[in-house]
Parts: structure tokens; sequence; C-alpha cells
């Protein structure tokens, strides 16, 4: 069990530098803490980034700190033995790319089509050519293919490199007129 808040994870990405989410929740029972958006995502390279670090990181509850470090593509487990350190993780986005090519092309919509009338209780259905997610590959998926053909992931890298992704959710606007006045923002 963990203490976590809704504040703790924060996401960026290079089309969009902080994603804001709209509701949180932690179940103790499952040890599981979800934060949901407030609509679908769409073609971008994120990274997720859980707080260990900061002014009130993820914890257990007898106060432990996360040990959080991960290394993209190499990493097996979570952490470096020591405890601090963010836990972030990159992904890349760009629906119905079921081949991870970082485009999207005829062989996407191939595919996709090879497994049309597949639907969850059947074997063979694999759920990323499931592009809407219905349970059933029709046609709906292929078209999906068709009208994204030569989309790609953008390039770049996302906003949160080295440190916590930025966020700006819930923080007023403050402006300085007086230059010689110090002024304080608690986040």
């Amino acid at each position: 069990d963990v203490d976590i808040q809704a504040a703790d994870l924060s996401m960026s990405g290079v089309n969009n530098s902080a994603y804001a989410f709209d509701g949180f929740r932690y179940d103790p029972q499952l040890h599981t803490a979800t934060w949901t958006l407030p609509q679908p995502l769409n073609k971008d390279r994120l990274r997720i980034d859980l707080d260990a670090n900061g002014a009130a990181p993820v914890t257990d509850l007898d106060g432990n700190i996360l040990d959080g470090e991960w290394v993209n593509n190499s990493s097996t487990i979570s952490g470096n033995g020591t405890a601090g350190g963010d836990f972030e993780f990159n992904l890349n986005l760009l629906p119905t790319d079921v081949n991870n090519s970082s485009s999207i092309t005829a062989l996407d919509y191939t595919y996709i089509r090879q497994l049309e009338g597949k639907t969850t209780s059947n074997t063979g259905y694999i759920a990323k050519r499931d592009i809407d997610g219905s349970g059933v590959i029709d046609s709906e998926d292929w078209q999906a293919a068709i009208d994204s053909y030569f989309q790609t992931l953008p390039s770049g890298v996302p906003a949160g490199v080295n440190n916590d992704a930025p966020t700006t959710k819930g923080i007023a606007r403050v402006e300085i007129h007086d230059h010689q006045t110090t002024v304080e923002v608690s986040l």
C-alpha cells in the first residue's frame, strides 16, 4: 500500500507540453492508482513521471520513498537501490500504427484487415488491432488506418526530460508589477 496523490503523476509530450488529468482514485485493496484524462490521446511522444523526489513524494505507509529510477528499453525493475528518483517512462502513441513502425501505411491496414471478424472471445484476437476498442475487429478499425495513412510520430523529446514533467493545472496566474517586491508562490 502507498501514500499517493493525484499530483504525484505528470505527463508531458512533444505535441502537448503538459497533459492535465481530470480524475484520480486510489484503491487500497487492489493497490492501484488510476488517473483519467478528459479526452482520448492523439499521436504524441509521451513521458509519464511518478514523483519520488519532490516535496510530497510517493511513499509506502511506513514513509519509505519510492525508488523509481527506470531506464527505457533496458530496465527490468524500477529503482537503483536508493530511495528517491522519479519513475519516468517514455511511450509513443500513434493510433492505428499496429506494427510499431512510427508511421501509418498500407501494412497497418493489412494487419488489421487480416483479423476482420475476430472478437475478444476468438483465438487470434489482438486488442491492438481493435482500434476503436469495440471488442470486434471490423471495417471501423481498418477504415481508421486508411483515414490515418501517412501520419507519423512527431519528432523531438517530451517536455519533461530529466525531471518532473511540467504541469500548470491549478496554478493561478501571478503578475509582479513591482520588481522590488518578493513574491512567493506555494505549489
